[in-house]
């Protein structure tokens, strides 16, 4: 029994740490800027997903153009 029980929990183990990359998240960093690369202030960035061009998140650029998307699921965005 105990045989079983070692061999369960090493199968969960496994199970486990094939999951966990697929819920990793990540974080999206990036700038806006003009055509003479000059940074756009305050400007709004969305993130959408690839496949449906669905709304994921949304953030308003610093006065640097930076903005940033934080804990984003592993996936394709636009």
């Amino acid at each position: 029994m105990k045989r079983h029980s070692t061999q369960l929990t090493l199968n969960m183990l496994l199970l486990m740490a094939t999951a966990v990359p697929a819920l990793a998240q990540t974080k999206i960093t990036g700038q806006v800027n003009r055509a003479d690369q000059k940074p756009v202030e305050f400007a709004t960035v969305t993130l959408l997903k690839a496949k449906d061009s669905a709304l994921v998140k949304g953030a308003v650029a610093d006065i640097n153009g930076k903005y940033e998307f934080d804990q984003v699921a592993a996936g394709q965005y636009r």
